[in-house]
């Protein structure tokens, strides 16, 4: 990684709001991320950061006095997930996406990217994207094109690979077809490398051309920053940066990209916009149409640019005709209208913007009929013409010899041609030679392209709405001539047949000859080709079974978990689109159910993932049979399940289904002849009351959960909106923790332990304590379980281990004789080994005895199945072992009389209300007779008050530790403690043992009799 730091002067010509000089004050150092290997726009070159991203950066830094500190080392994903973050302030380049749009905050864009496809010399018939389908083209990772060509042609195999110059490599080697690459990347490296054997394909046309700056979330005041210098650089400025890296002003230029002027007004006019709407008629290909419900020709591009520049996404509302577009415009079905004909300006409510497209008219007749130059040439017939789309009135007034008919689609005038029912259709010529060409339309031809002034489209919006008028308007106007060209030849292909007029004998005579010949030849070849065809078909079939097996084989690959078959997070996403339109147009509530199992990793780490994967599917197989088929189930990942309510309209349905979850989920199951239990902890999440995004509504679910769990699992949680502020913490404690240096972060302090029968500080217990230097003082119950679920806690709990050691010499040095410090073990920890052997090995390190370390377990950790093992590992190592907080968890007789242990700590939960609680009294007692009885020890834990202390000496209680005498110390205090503490118990007078006083109840009679 390395940092690169940029000019810190300022231009004082640029106006600055005050928000905006404070923002400058506050944040003097912004740290960027840049690219490895993105020559010549953003990339490092023997550890020097250059490229086209470096000088605009230092453009900025110029203009705005920031210290912009470079980080590099780091792929294209990690510094698109470092910014998400917040550890990376701004990226320099960025394509748009409406998913980035979301995340970040983009700049207008300043640069423009032109995609080539480049094939090896020869390989002349690659012409378009389709004629790669089936073909690999070498692309690297994360490049922006991945998803479009993953959506849009799925049938090319895309080799991603490391870097652009490896895409090269691969096509140079014949390891791949093609390679697509930005032309300022190509002649970069053509250049530097001197490559050879390799020729431009053809253009691609994508609508992410277009870079931006990115800045985090978090930032606007950034952005703003931003934009601004980038609009304080001129045009000339901009082209002697790109020439510097390009080496050519001609490619310099066409890099360059200019963006509308939004104002302050129109801007909050699009942002109380969730979205908008654009009529669009489906049939009119390829100027426009929908396809699959997703829209294409010319007019999708110029959606997108429209989209992209006024940072709004952009639905569609189909239409028949241009009548049709209109009337749902003004009605307020639609936000504006495409493809909308110049003859329409006649109508005041609604205004054209300046033409965007400009196409000539065709004429389509029986291919029988001559070619016509003018309309004027044609016989007296009549014509269909395509509705509302062609001016009709002042073809009429100008062509008065021939009957116009209007028709609902170009399908409907060829099926009327053919049939005789009208002379021609007059349409566009782009739509007539598609239309033909799809059709395959042999008995028809395009019979004239007439050059008319009724070939202009605009789009139309309400002439009510001033300021998406005019922010259509500028976002068109900056639209280059070049990039207006690009896009209109993307989509355009016409075949036009201009016929010589021979006359009919003649074409009557040459068709017979031409018809004898072919079935005299056919009937030659027909039993030669008989058996080759039968054999084909043959061959079909199978093929058609294979692909079949494929298909169905990639289905389940994309959208199934491949170990229960249940939906994946792909198919779940697709499923809560559908179900949230659903509920939007049925007035009903959907619910996310987020489940996670309890437990379920000890399972794995002790008795196999065999085993645990197993149990993954009888889970699965549970839940399914709890829901209804409208419901979906999927398998995230590890142990989380995703339950998708639809169609409830009752707040209290998804308790009652997860509540039935987890009643069956927690009853045991048999695997491999092994009884295993387990439970689930469940959030829910609401649609819409909780959000209307898919995506937040299971971030919502997931928070919930993880509050469900914080109740000892088995829980129902809803979400509300301190779960996102916890969970916000939750997220920002675990980076701090990931981050973090042990040696440095983490402190132990020791708490003394007083032994009541010799009345002095026999022991200390081992605490640890974080302060981390931005979040303060965090506590170890928020910090300790998230430790574990990470996979820290191993390595915290062996630096806990070695400390405490360390701890112990420096009190004996200091003259502090106790026996041992009590350290406190995860059951997280017995998971990683041996681990007797493990601290046996640390003890050795240290030159110390396994008699002067107390190991303190949990009790839930008895419940383990290997802590018997374990337990008498660490005994027979010479540990003295005790059980932490005992009577708070899961307490079992058979578990005590069984396992190997030496001391009880009684909570401090029975202790607190000594000897005033009744209940207290009773069960305080019975855990010490427990202990005396089985022959262990017991401390007490939180001595507050002197009470506390007589009536547990006198019920022969051997330890007790708590603010009483001291509050845990670091290990520089101890000493000093401990002899505070034992002059103290010097002068004390401990009550003569009483443990068998029987317990006075103080409660009146009546109380004791309901008892």
């Amino acid at each position: 990684m390395q940092a690169f730091a940029l000019h810190d002067s300022v231009d004082s010509s640029i106006h600055w709001t005050p928000e905006q000089q404070q923002f400058l004050q506050q944040h003097d150092t912004i740290v960027v991320g840049g690219e490895m290997d993105w020559p010549p726009l953003d990339y490092v070159e023997n550890g020097v950061y250059k490229g086209v991203a470096r000088d605009y950066l230092e453009e900025i830094a110029r203009l705005t006095g920031l210290d912009l500190k470079i980080v590099t080392g780091h792929s294209w994903p990690e510094l698109m997930a470092m910014l998400s973050r917040g550890e990376l302030d701004m990226l320099p380049m960025m394509y748009w996406s409406e998913q980035r749009a979301k995340a970040f905050l983009l700049s207008r864009p300043y640069l423009s990217v032109r995609h080539y496809v480049f094939s090896r010399n020869g390989n002349n018939q690659l012409e378009s994207l389709r004629d790669l389908h089936g073909k690999t083209i070498a692309i690297p990772k994360g490049y922006a094109p991945i998803e479009i060509l993953q959506t849009e042609h799925p049938e090319i195999n895309l080799q991603e690979v490391n870097s652009e110059l490896d895409a090269i490599d691969r096509v140079m080697t014949g390891h791949a077809d093609a390679v697509l690459i930005n032309t300022a990347g190509f002649a970069y490296y053509s250049q530097k490398h001197n490559i050879l054997g390799l020729e431009p394909a053809f253009p691609v046309q994508f609508a992410i051309s277009d870079l931006h700056m990115a800045v985090r979330k978090e930032l606007p005041l950034l952005r703003e920053v931003v934009q601004r210098a980038l609009d304080s650089i001129d045009n000339e400025q901009a082209v002697g940066i790109m020439r510097r890296w390009t080496g050519s002003e001609i490619m310099a230029r066409t890099l360059l990209t200019r963006d509308a002027e939004i104002t302050q007004a129109e801007r909050e006019f699009l942002e109380s916009k969730a979205s908008l709407t654009a009529c669009l008629n489906p049939k009119l290909m390829p100027l426009e149409a929908l396809q699959q419900g997703v829209p294409k020709g010319i007019t999708s591009d110029y959606l997108a640019i429209l989209s992209r520049n006024l940072q709004v996404p952009i639905n569609v509302h189909p239409v028949s005709s241009w009548p049709a577009a209109e009337t749902a415009l003004l009605s307020g079905q639609c936000d504006l209208a495409t493809l909308a004909p110049n003859h329409s300006k006649e109508s005041r409510a609604i205004r054209l913007s300046p033409p965007y497209l400009t196409e000539k008219l065709a004429l389509i007749t029986r291919r029988s009929e001559r070619f016509f130059a003018r309309l004027s040439e044609l016989p007296p017939e009549t014509i269909g013409l395509e509705n509302g789309y062609i001016d009709r009135k002042t073809l009429g007034k100008e062509l008065p010899f021939l009957e116009f008919q209007e028709l609902e689609n170009t399908d409907q005038g060829l099926q009327k041609i053919r049939n005789g029912e009208i002379f021609g259709l007059l349409t566009y010529l782009p739509v007539a030679s598609y239309v033909l060409q799809k059709n395959n339309a042999g008995s028809l031809k395009i019979s004239g392209s007439l050059s008319r002034s009724a070939n202009e489209f605009s789009i139309a919006t309400r002439s009510s709405d001033v300021a998406l008028t005019s922010a259509i308007e500028k976002v068109l106007a900056a639209i280059p001539q070049s990039k207006k060209h690009d896009i209109h030849n993307k989509w355009i292909a016409v075949t036009i047949h201009r016929e010589t007029d021979y006359s009919i004998v003649l074409q009557i005579a040459i068709a017979l000859l031409i018809i004898l010949s072919i079935v005299q030849w056919r009937y030659s070849e027909l039993r030669r080709h008989r058996e080759t065809i039968e054999a084909k078909n043959t061959e079909l079939q199978q093929i058609n079974r294979q692909l079949a097996e494929q298909t169905d084989a990639a289905w389940k690959m994309a959208y199934q978990d491949q170990l229960t078959g249940l939906a994946n997070r792909a198919k779940l996403m697709l499923e809560l689109d559908k179900a949230i339109k659903l509920a939007d147009r049925n007035k009903e509530q959907i619910a996310v159910l987020f489940l996670d199992l309890d437990r379920f990793k000890y399972v794995n780490d002790t008795l196999g993932h065999h085993i645990g994967d197993q149990l993954l599917c009888e889970v699965a197989s549970r839940i399914q049979e709890l829901l209804r088929t409208t419901d979906t189930l999927c398998r995230m990942g590890g142990d989380e399940f995703i339950v998708l309510l639809q169609s409830f309209s009752e707040y209290y349905v998804p308790q009652r289904v997860a509540q039935r979850i987890i009643t069956r989920l927690t009853e045991p199951y048999l695997i491999d002849t092994l009884e295993i239990a387990v439970g689930a902890s469940i959030g829910i999440a609401l649609y819409p009351d909780d959000t209307l995004d898919g995506n937040t509504l299971l971030k919502y679910a997931d928070s919930a959960m993880y509050s469900a769990k914080e109740d000892d699992g088995s829980s129902i949680r809803y979400y509300h909106t301190d779960l996102s502020q916890r969970s916000a913490r939750r997220m920002t404690i675990e980076n701090a923790l990931r981050n973090s240096d042990i040696n440095s972060s983490f402190v132990l302090v020791f708490q003394p332990i007083v032994d009541l029968r010799a009345a002095r500080v026999i022991k200390a217990e081992a605490l640890i304590r974080w302060h981390h230097p931005e979040l303060g003082t965090i506590p170890p119950d928020e910090f300790i379980g998230i430790a574990e679920e990470i996979g820290l806690i191993p390595e915290i709990g062996d630096w806990v281990f070695r400390q405490s050691c360390r701890a112990y010499q420096f009190f004996a040095q200091q003259g502090c004789a106790i026996e041992s410090v009590a350290v406190n073990v995860s059951g997280r920890q017995f998971l990683k080994g041996n681990i007797a052997e493990r601290f046996t090995s640390i003890l050795r390190q240290e030159h110390l005895s396994a008699r002067h370390i107390e190991i303190e377990i949990t009790e839930g950790y008895m419940l383990e199945q290997t802590s018997e093992v374990n337990l008498r590992q660490l005994r027979e190592a010479g540990f003295t072992v005790c059980v932490d907080d005992f009577g708070t968890g899961y307490s079992s007789l058979s578990y005590i009389k069984r396992l190997p242990l030496d001391v009880i700590k009684i909570d401090r939960s029975f202790v607190q209300n000594l000897p005033h609680d009744n209940e207290d009294i009773a069960i305080s007692q019975a855990i010490l007779s427990l202990c005396h009885s089985l022959g262990y020890q017991a401390v007490a834990e939180g001595i507050e008050s002197q009470e506390q202390l007589e009536f547990l000496a006198t019920r022969r209680c051997e330890y007790a530790q708590g603010y009483y005498f001291s509050p845990a110390v670091n290990a520089e205090e101890f000493p000093a403690t401990c002899r505070s503490v034992n002059r103290k118990l010097a002068h004390y007078q401990f009550p003569e043992e009483a443990a068998n006083e029987p317990i006075i109840d103080s409660r009146p009679a009546s109380a004791q009799q309901s008892r």
